[in-house]
This record gives C-alpha cells, sequence and structure tokens, in this order.
C-alpha cells in the first residue's frame, strides 16, 4: 500500500481494515510477542489501531481521575457528550487516557490497561494475561465511568485474547481477533448484570480461504440494530459475517472477497481495498464504487441516521485534483458524493477523528496526525478544528482537547 503524502496517510481506516496485513501482524503478535504486552495493537470503536507501550509509568497516588470542570461555551451539541480514549505513546510511558470532549471528565487508566472504546462517558479496557510463551491466556474486560470517577461498572475475566469491543447502551459487544482452535466467537455482555450471551459461536476456520487468519474488527451499525464482522486468512481473502440482534440471523453477504470490511447500517455494507470505497446491499451486490479514492488520515464515518458516510479521502484519479484530499458526503443508498472541502496537493491535510466527531461537525486535527500523537506534541493537550458539514465553514482550534 502506498503511504500517502500527507502526515498520516497509513494510519486510521486502510491501516486498520485492509486485513492481509492487519490479520496477520494480530496473528503473530498475539500468538506470542517479543516482551508479552509490547507490541500488541488495540483498536479504537473505529476499528483503528494503535500499537500500545508499557513503560515504567505510574499513575499520580490516589485517584487517577480528575475533578469536573465546566464545559466550555459554544461547543456544539452533538460534541458535548463524545468520550474518547487514546494513549500517549511517550510522555507518560504508554498509559491510556480518556476523557470527555467537552473536557469536563478525565481519567489515566492504570498502568496495564489498554483502551478499547469509549462511549457516553464511559470507557472499555482489557488487561492480558500471558503463558509462559509468551501467548495471550486470558483477558479482563473492564468498563469504568468517567463521571464516577473511574468507577468499574463491570470486570469480566475471559479465555483467550478479547481485541474488539463495541459499547452501545447497557450493552457490550466484543470479541478476539485471533483462538488457537479456530475462529473466535462474538459475545455481549450486560452492563446491568454482568450476565453474557454468546451471538456469533467460536467455529473451526472456513478451509476455503485458505490459510487460518482470525476475526476482524467488529461493527455496528448506526442503529444498533446489526452486527458485523470479518473472518479473513492471512492472505488477505475474507468472509463478511453480518448477524440480526432482533432475530439472531446471520449472513454472509460477501465471501472470498479482498476488499475489507469497514462499516455498515442495517442495509449496507462499506468495504475498502487500497485505493477504493464500495457500498454493497446485502445480498452482496454492488450498489456504488468511489474509484481511486483511497480512504485516509483516519476514514470516515457513518452519520446516526444510517444515510450519509462521511470520509476523508486521497484522490488518485488523473487530472487537476490529482494527490489532493478531500473530505466528502456519500449517500449510502445511491453512492452520490458531495464533495465539502479539498485541501491542495501541497498541503497537509488534517486528521478526521471519527470518535470525535458528529452529525454535523468533524472534528480534524492539524498535520494529519492521530490523537495521541497530538497529545504527546502538545504535552498532553492539543487543538482541533472544526468543521461545520452544512455551512462548509471551518472553525480553527476551535476544540481544545486535553488529558488532564
Amino acid at each position: 500500500m502506498r503511504a500517502s503524502r500527507s502526515g498520516g496517510g497509513t494510519w486510521g481506516a486502510l491501516g486498520a481494515v485492509v486485513l492481509g496485513v492487519v490479520v496477520f501482524g494480530l496473528t503473530l503478535m498475539v500468538r506470542g510477542g517479543p516482551s508479552g504486552e509490547a507490541g500488541l495493537p488495540t483498536p479504537s470503536a473505529s476499528g483503528s489501531f494503535a500499537t500500545s507501550s508499557l513503560g515504567s509509568f505510574a499513575p499520580p497516588s490516589g485517584s487517577p481521575s480528575f475533578p469536573p470542570s465546566a464545559p466550555p461555551a459554544g461547543l456544539p451539541p452533538g460534541l458535548v457528550d463524545k468520550t474518547w480514549v487514546t494513549h500517549d505513546p511517550i510522555t507518560y510511558g504508554g498509559p491510556y487516557v480518556a476523557g470527555t470532549l467537552d473536557g469536563r471528565y478525565h481519567l489515566i487508566l492504570p498502568v496495564g490497561e489498554h483502551g478499547l472504546t469509549a462511549a457516553d462517558g464511559r470507557v472499555v479496557s482489557v488487561v492480558w494475561s500471558f503463558s509462559a510463551d509468551g501467548s495471550v491466556s486470558g483477558t479482563t474486560l473492564i468498563v469504568r465511568d468517567l463521571r464516577q470517577g473511574g468507577a468499574k461498572l463491570l470486570e469480566l475475566s475471559r479465555p483467550g485474547v478479547i481485541s474488539y469491543a463495541l459499547l452501545r447502551g447497557d450493552t457490550l459487544y466484543f470479541a478476539g481477533n485471533w483462538a488457537a482452535d479456530g475462529i473466535p466467537g462474538v459475545y455481549a455482555a450486560s452492563l446491568v448484570d454482568g450476565s453474557v450471551r454468546t451471538l456469533i459461536a467460536p467455529a473451526p476456520f472456513p478451509s476455503d480461504l485458505g490459510e487460518p487468519g482470525g476475526r476482524a474488527p467488529l461493527h455496528l451499525s448506526p442503529s444498533g440494530a446489526t452486527l458485523g464482522s470479518g473472518i479473513c486468512a492471512l492472505g488477505g481473502v475474507c468472509t463478511i459475517q453480518v448477524l440480526d440482534l432482533a432475530s439472531g440471523r446471520l449472513s454472509q453477504p460477501l465471501t472470498g472477497t479482498r476488499s475489507a470490511f469497514w462499516l455498515l447500517t442495517d442495509s449496507i455494507l462499506v468495504t475498502v481495498d487500497t485505493v477504493d470505497v464500495y457500498g454493497y446491499d446485502m445480498a452482496g451486490r454492488l450498489r456504488w464504487a468511489l474509484t481511486n479514492k483511497m480512504a485516509t488520515n483516519g476514514g470516515g464515518y457513518l452519520t446516526s441516521d444510517g444515510r450519509q458516510l462521511i470520509v476523508l479521502y486521497e484522490d488518485q484519479n488523473p487530472g487537476e485534483h490529482f494527490a489532493s484530499i478531500a473530505l466528502a458526503s456519500v449517500d449510502l443508498l445511491s453512492g452520490a458524493e458531495r464533495v465539502l472541502f479539498r485541501w491542495p496537493r501541497d498541503v497537509v491535510a488534517p486528521f478526521l477523528w471519527v470518535d470525535a466527531s458528529s452529525d454535523a461537525v468533524a472534528v480534524l486535527i492539524p498535520g494529519g496526525i492521530p490523537p495521541e500523537e497530538a497529545l504527546d506534541r502538545g504535552g498532553g493537550s492539543f487543538r482541533a478544528d472544526l468543521f461545520d458539514l452544512q455551512s462548509g465553514s471551518l472553525a480553527p482550534g476551535a476544540l481544545l482537547v486535553s488529558e488532564r
């Protein structure tokens, strides 16, 4: 895959979901990395991966949380309740930090806890246990409430590795990326009573896909009614599984595909390869394609109504826009595209922070760097730009993000 010239081009959407590369790397590291925890990738809610590096950092004595502060004036309503988790790889030796976008709540996770996802003032993390050969033997899955000083809402001990998690309401969806005896199952845990349900049972790896790989990241539709995940061989051939959560019906709209599963609604699957974005219906029929438009710098996200894809891509089509970066809105049913903003090829485009963005506002990090790098460069804080998706107006530096 060719690296983008705009800062974080290989980070984000394609860096996380082109699984011919990712699953291979995950499998090797989970089977036994050189130093146990070091090097294990952890996906965010969007499916992007960040490599943690645990050092000798010790959090401040007492509670690792910080007292709430007043929300900043003028923050768009859709951003006030956004919750994020990431890590500062250098300044603090690699601990994960979480916060709410309004700046009221912050939390430094204890050493050894790897943040997977965050939503609605809560953060999901895992602690891996390792066997003598360096492979993951078990996982403790933890859900904390930032608004209660990081108090644990749920703590589960599970065999094997858990590497993906999604939080919706009082339900936590989770799965592993690799298992020695086949494909890991997919599960749902209740934050109310701690009960766990099997949604997709573990199974032998499909022989028709090639050399066994693992399970790709989980994706939940904006409505919360449909859950999806891919099963991928080491060579990059994948089968996409889609589960109707109400009926329990499991289908496989795409089998033997080399495009990687990225996002879904209740009726459309969005996949990517190295340079194209595709939209398929649930029967596996191609509905539209963004040809030679490489999702980059954070990739994209779906609006809450499931109608639009907000995507940042590098235009690879010959002509006046070649190698320029565009922020666009794509109709998920028709594929009709509306370019919202375009950066010239000689300008470093920003990073689209999908976990912090909303239906109305895209959060853009200058310099094309992901949030953990921005936190590190800024000594624990940074400013992001806010782009109004309706008016097309850009507010530089309007959002202050801080880990304290």
